[in-house]
């Protein structure tokens, strides 16, 4: 455990907050820290030298900060607000171990992970769902139930039950800054779904392109975060590779977009994907006119248009989005 220094630091600068740590073997590595906080996706570039960790952030409210290792992974997440010190060990081979202190919240939800470890490390959805739906059923009132919700429930396994857990959930500690995704994709079917429209991305270092939903009977725009000096995950590159294989362009366009600080970062992340789809970059968020309708809150995201717009599909899977696309073009 911690020691009693790290709890009595635990509050920072008034306009950021800090996140510290370790990793387990004192490895050096890359890592991204990825937060969802006042009104855009933020990306923050980090590193671990033998271990050690330190990044600065900011966000007025409190956010869900995705820790991610230099292959994609999440490794770890942490509950963050601007005056907000936190202190984590995380393992990257077992991110259930994980520990982290700094507030309360952290120290219950992280809690929930390790004593749930059986369950995590054998990546029985069954049985993380039901612990998870036990602890809002218990604990209506706290915050951590809506950051277990929206990080930890798999919603596609039974969506009905996702809803009604939602809806347990106290509207004090549930805001749309943490649930607004999880919200908007469990009213996915509605009288009036959204619609993406066209919007500009970047290509190169200062070329912008137009991306034209009219294109392609079905289009399919990924928004993953570009990594410093590594690859992505091997589970969305295989996405992306077999989609393109098994639909032609007229029947479905691939629009794969990073989000990153500047060009050179995202260049570096793509070249090994030996593309044969659409790649861009957005700066750093994606408050772009014409996407407010993807919803983006966490990273890697998912949108399936059709030709029109109409939103098919909206989140975090990738194996969800291809299951939309089938069903269109199958």
């Amino acid at each position: 455990m911690f020691s009693i220094v790290a709890m009595l630091c635990a509050c920072g600068s008034k306009d950021k907050f800090e996140i510290e740590g370790t990793l387990a073997g004192g490895e050096t590595q890359s890592l991204r820290f990825i937060y969802y906080g006042d009104g855009a996706v933020k990306v923050i570039p980090g590193a671990a030298r033998d271990g050690k960790f330190r990044v600065e952030g900011v966000s007025a409210e409190p956010a869900i900060v995705d820790i991610l290792a230099n292959d994609g992974r999440v490794i770890g997440r942490v509950f963050a607000a601007n005056g907000d010190r936190i202190t984590c060990n995380l393992n990257r081979t077992a991110p259930w171990e994980i520990e982290v202190e700094g507030t309360d919240e952290n120290v219950r939800w992280s809690g929930f992970i390790r004593d749930n470890a059986g369950a995590y490390s054998k990546a029985d959805t069954a049985a993380v769902n039901s612990a998870i739906a036990s602890y809002i059923k218990s604990h209506p009132d706290d915050v951590v139930s809506t950051l277990l919700l929206v990080t930890g429930y798999d919603c596609h396994e039974d969506p009905t039950s996702a809803t009604h857990l939602l809806e347990a959930i106290n509207p004090e500690v549930r805001p749309m800054s943490l649930a607004g995704p999880l919200v908007t994709m469990l009213s996915g079917v509605s009288s009036r779904p959204d619609s993406i429209g066209a919007f500009r991305y970047y290509y190169n270092a200062d070329t912008l392109r137009l991306f034209d939903r009219r294109k392609a009977q079905v289009s399919l725009i990924s928004f993953t975060a570009a990594a410093d000096g590594a690859g992505r995950a091997d589970s969305i590159l295989r996405m992306l590779r077999s989609s393109r294989k098994d639909f032609s362009k007229g029947k479905l366009q691939i629009l794969d977009l990073g989000l990153s600080t500047d060009s050179f970062t995202w260049r570096r992340s793509t070249r090994p994907d030996s593309a044969v789809w659409q790649q861009g970059w957005l700066p750093g968020s994606v408050a772009t006119k014409g996407l407010e309708n993807a919803a983006v809150g966490r990273l890697p995201w998912f949108v399936v248009s059709d030709s029109s717009g109409l939103i098919l599909y909206r989140g975090s899977s990738a194996s969800a989005a291809r299951s939309a696309i089938d069903n269109i073009l199958r």
